[in-house]
Formats: structure tokens, sequence, C-alpha cells
């Protein structure tokens, strides 16, 4: 039987909410990649634990510290910006004001980030719990599973013909994805906000790894990238 058109927008949408966790995904296994001692070995990078991805955007949602965005993005401590030919200690408050702007601006997008994959602490298991974006993705991202109920089966579940409903788990052999109730959802009308965060996603982490190259030869280029507090510094 041919998927109908509002099944395929379903696929479809699915498919662009992977796209959204994956780049997620990739730019908090970078951060933990900076944030790393080991910052020699690239294959950490590719083998950061899932968990360890849902700490770390838990913290994110609770708030980074200053002292996690300076290490994130290569900014030099203030002893090595006084020993470099490019800062002067009179820049010094200019400066301050600008990482003051950048602190804040950086922890409130990766908050924004961070309740993407984590619905917070939890007390009881003193772990941060996978938020319900999580489990539909890391359930789905090895293929795609979108239920697409019969009329009245939807109708039964309450699920309008806006929504695109994700299995979470795998159904057991032998039972049908139609018996299977537990569902993570969203609206299709959330598909525009999907994409931009894609842009936006993608963005942030191609604007790190500029930023992490340029700090090398210039340790003002992150304000000078941002276009904040570099009043009186060049």
């Amino acid at each position: 039987m041919q998927a109908t058109q509002l099944e395929k927008k379903r696929l479809l949408a699915a498919e662009i909410f992977c796209k959204l966790m994956q780049s997620t995904e990739d730019l908090g296994a970078f951060c933990l990649f900076c944030l790393s001692a080991q910052q020699d070995d690239i294959s950490i990078y590719f083998n950061v634990p899932t968990r360890r991805i849902v700490e770390f955007y838990g913290k994110c949602r609770d708030g980074l510290t200053d002292s996690d965005i300076d290490t994130i993005y290569g900014v030099p401590d203030m002893q090595t910006l006084i020993r470099s030919s490019q800062f002067a200690v009179s820049h010094r408050s200019h400066y301050e004001v600008g990482m003051a702007r950048v602190h804040k601006t950086v922890r409130d997008d990766f908050a924004m980030r961070g309740a993407l994959f984590s619905s917070g602490y939890n007390k009881s298991t003193q772990k941060y719990d996978y938020s319900e974006m999580a489990n539909m993705y890391f359930n789905a991202k090895h293929g795609v599973r979108v239920f697409l109920p019969t009329p009245a089966r939807a109708q039964e579940l309450s699920l309008s013909d806006r929504v695109v409903a994700i299995l979470i788990g795998v159904p057991n052999k032998g039972q049908s994805q139609s018996d299977t109730v537990e569902v993570g959802s969203f609206d299709l009308d959330c598909v525009p906000n999907l994409v931009q965060n894609i842009h936006e996603t993608c963005g942030q982490l191609e604007a790190l790894a500029t930023i992490r190259l340029g700090l090398r030869d210039d340790p003002l280029y992150l304000l000078k990238y941002l276009r904040v507090g570099t009043e009186g510094t060049d």
C-alpha cells in the first residue's frame, strides 16, 4: 500500500527531527572533546557515550559556568592575555565587559539546547534524565519508526492528523506496530522551527571551530568575531 501525502509528510518530518537531534548531539560531543584534557586524541570526539552527552546538556540546562565556556571556546586566561603583545593592561576592563556579554549569550543559547536532550536533574537517581525528545531520537536514529495508525486507531489514541508519532522502543517479535502505544510526538506545525534550529546548531558548531582556530593567533579573536566589547582593543 502506498503512503498517503500526509503519511509522507510525517515521515519527512521525522527525518528532519532526527537531523536536528543529530546536529545537537554532534555539538555536544565536540564541546565535551574541548572540555577533555586529552585534546590530542580525536577519537574521544567520535566515541562520546550517550549518557555523557545527556549529562552535558543537563548541565547546560542548569547553566554553564564561565570557566566551562572559556574552556569550550579555548579562551586564554588573563595571565596569558597579559603576556600577549596584542593585549595591554589598559584593555582589561573593556575585555571583561565584553566577555561578560559573551558568557551570558553562550550560556542562554546552550540552556535552550540543553532542554532538547535533558528534562533536568533527578535527585532520586542522581542523574540527568533524558528528555522525551532525546528518548524519541535515541530510539529512532538507527531507523525511524513512525507510527502510522489507521483512522480508527488514531482516534482511539487521540492522535490528530497534524501529529507525528514516533515509536519509543522496538516492538516485540510478532507484535505489530499498531499494537504499540508507547510513542513520542510533535506537531507538523513545528517543522519550520526544527529546520531553523538545524541551521542555527550547525552554524554554532562552525562558529565554535572557527573561534578556537582564530584564538590560536589572536587572543582577542572571540570578541572581534562576536563584535562585542572590542572598544579600545584594536
